[in-house]
């Protein structure tokens, strides 16, 4: 969600090393010719490389068909009618090289017919990373990124694609630790990059801003701890100033308020330009620098947000965009003249431009693209494209019917909502009757009628985390019991099942960890875990019970009680050593709810993962009382709940099962989430509407 600001002599730095090669080098010869022309804007110079490129190293046919359209494109910005012989020899002779004679085809096919008016806007997927938390440059060719797996900041050329990891996580951070790479921005100049860090050493939760050069994808240098304050829980970077000088971050303190943060570059010194008490800001810089461009919610139990600008300054606001929809700033033109917004006002999600001019608004916002889906802004280009996610969420609730004795699917998966497929649904939850399934869209609880497919939102202002269990059913059937956070603090929730009233039962009012939970059996108390320990909360008397704490620190989740009430099944994870790398063995637990010492089910292993800390994605009794199920690496076991052999169940190949398992009454039906949600980076271009469209 970072705006792209890294300069053209990016280039250089990012490429040297990403192929070493003897200085004489065709390779090391073209890197001087990108240099010339995109750093020092010596295009006469980087013509005469490129020329020589092609002269003396006729045999690498890859590198000669690159030096050609860049040579093509030299000769078409002079207006040299040369361009288009260059470009017909790339198609001539150069068909195998397939990027680069599509790029000169393209060449011609412009040249071959001049444009009689504005280009037409266009977007077009740039790639599907298995990625995240992106940033870029402005030259459009460089993405930054954190590993997936990993959590170390990587580079994508987006020309060539190459990808480089940085250096490491710090001097202070194991190779394999738990820490990753947060959101990332590149300096105007493309030297530097300045990005957000978790969980640096051995400080758990402790957030800083890391400076590293962005030549240190080549050269292994290690990253520079920039800002650091005991007093902040999340800290996210979100753009540079123009002039280099300041990082512009949110920062969430451990008291709760939100606050808008100049950082500056030479000595990590912070000053506060606004606080915002719970609400999240994301902001960009103008490209004077004079103007700071943020959107916040206004009110506790909406999603809406509004638009301001903030002097860069912090002495002066002004309400950009005001109106009863979700606003979010996407960009600015290159010349500061118009500030680009999504929005939802028309009932879907659209892009709107709104003029600015000394950092007011002026006339009405003009529609640039309607139903831009669920955009993530990344940065703007110098030459004014954006660089944008659009999340691919394969993950959808299906029903099955299951023959848990015989450890086959007797009737195949079906979408609980077929008109509605993908959209990222998760932790699916059947109601005691068995007449209603639950599930989670868009962090919002949703209740499905089986019989009638009618569809209620328990919509409250309380956005439902799934990651830490699913939906769990009152004995009742009245209400929900959910993780998640009312955009204060996060909690344990109550969400009445008919109504979407939301009440916390459980709040966490230190750190950031996420409480979880399920229903007694009578319903009168909730189970739940937290900070390492499992509590018993009587929800009459507000009174708790500790019945669980593990001898070292692990993390408890997948929370579920046994039928008959007395028993609960956990997932409880720790690190350890195995053979001299960090290694996760995960413990299902059974714990009795009146007292006593758990019995392990099984002991599952994994290697570390910073995203993932095992593969364990689901937890749930059998009917029967019994047995348990879980899913494991995409398999769905049962396994004894007193312990013993584990036995895979037979199901079709095709599907994967994850996310979480829900049991019908019946013991003959299952509700479960399967996909893996991802983002997809695209580019949208030759959208800035002209001046006085606003008017």
């Amino acid at each position: 969600m970072k705006t792209i600001t890294v300069a053209l002599g990016v280039a250089l730095v990012v490429l040297v090393g990403l192929g070493r090669m003897s200085a004489q080098s065709g390779y090391d010869l073209f890197q001087q010719a990108l240099t010339a022309e995109r750093a020092d804007g010596n295009l006469a110079g980087a013509l005469t490389l490129y020329r020589r490129v092609v002269s003396e190293f006729a045999g690498d046919r890859p590198l000669v068909a690159r030096a050609l359209v860049r040579l093509g494109d030299g000769y078409e910005k002079l207006g040299d009618p040369q361009a288009r012989a260059v470009f017909e020899r790339v198609v001539r002779e150069f068909a195998d090289q397939v990027e680069s004679a599509a790029q000169a085809r393209t060449r011609l096919a412009a040249l071959r017919e001049p444009s009689t008016g504005p280009p037409t806007m266009t977007t077009r997927r740039v790639r599907s990373p298995d990625q995240w938390k992106f940033g870029g440059s402005t030259d459009g060719r460089y993405l930054t990124y954190t590993e997936s797996r990993t959590g170390h900041l990587a580079v994508h050329d987006l020309a060539t694609s190459d990808s480089r990891r940085f250096a490491n996580k710090g001097p202070s951070d194991p190779e394999d630790s738990g820490a990753w790479a947060e959101e990332s921005v590149i300096s105007p100049d493309g030297r530097q990059v300045a990005y957000a860090f978790c969980c640096a050493g051995a400080t758990p939760g402790n957030y800083d801003v890391r400076l590293v050069p962005v030549t240190a994808a080549a050269s292994g240098a290690p990253p520079r701890v920039l800002y650091s304050n005991e007093n902040v829980s999340y800290v996210e970077v979100q753009d540079w100033s123009p002039d280099g000088k300041h990082i512009l971050a949110a920062v969430a303190t451990k008291d709760r308020s939100n606050q808008i943060v100049l950082i500056a570059a030479a000595d990590g010194s912070a000053r506060v330009l606004k606080t915002l008490d719970w609400r999240w800001p994301e902001a960009r810089f103008s490209p004077d620098g004079r103007t700071i461009a943020y959107d916040i919610p206004l009110k506790p139990d909406s999603l809406d947000r509004d638009i301001f600008a903030l002097a860069a300054d912090g002495r002066r606001e002004t309400t950009m965009v005001e109106n009863p929809a979700t606003d979010r700033v996407l960009g600015w033109a290159p010349d500061g003249r118009w500030l680009l917004f999504g929005s939802d006002r028309t009932g879907s999600p659209a892009a709107w431009a709104l003029e600015v001019v000394e950092g007011r608004p002026q006339g009405s916002p003009v529609l640039i693209k309607a139903d831009i889906g669920d955009m993530t802004p990344i940065g703007s280009t110098r030459s004014g494209a954006l660089y944008y996610l659009l999340p691919t969420n394969p993950q959808d609730v299906y029903i099955a019917s299951l023959d848990i004795a015989a450890g086959r699917v007797t009737v195949p998966p079906v979408p609980v909502n077929p008109r509605l497929l993908g959209g990222g649904k998760s932790s699916a939850a059947w109601s005691p009757d068995g007449e209603e399934l639950a599930y989670v869209l868009d962090g919002v609880a949703r209740i499905r009628s089986i019989g009638t497919d009618e569809e209620r939102l328990l919509s409250n202002g309380v956005r439902v985390d799934t990651r830490f269990g699913r939906l769990h059913w009152s004995p009742d059937g009245r209400f929900l019991l959910a993780t998640g956070t009312d955009r204060q603090r996060p909690g344990l929730y109550r969400i009445d099942a008919r109504t979407g009233a939301a009440d916390p039962l459980v709040r966490n009012d230190g750190g950031d960890a996420r409480p979880s939970g399920v229903w007694s059996a009578d319903g009168k108390a909730i189970v739940y875990a937290l900070r390492n320990a499992i509590h018993v909360r009587d929800l009459e008397t507000g009174q708790d019970r500790e019945i669980y704490r593990p001898a070292v620190p692990s993390l408890i989740r997948k929370l579920a009680l046994a039928p008959d009430g007395q028993w609960l099944t956990v997932a409880s994870s720790r690190q350890i050593d195995r053979a001299g790398k960090p290694a996760i063995d995960l413990d299902v637990l059974v714990i009795p709810l009146t007292g006593g010492e758990p019995r392990t089910v099984v002991t599952l292993r994994t290697e570390y993962r910073f995203d993932e800390p095992d593969d364990l994605a689901a937890l749930e009794w059998a009917p029967d009382g019994n047995h348990l199920l879980y899913s494991w690496n995409n398999e769905l076991w049962t396994i004894p709940a007193t312990g013993g052999d584990a036995r895979k169940l037979e199901l079709p190949s095709t599907t994967p099962w994850s996310a979480s398992i829900s049991v019908h009454p019946d013991g003959r039906r299952i509700a479960f989430t399967t996909g893996e949600p991802k983002d997809e980076v695209w580019v949208m271009e030759n959208f800035w509407p002209a001046p006085g469209a606003a008017r």
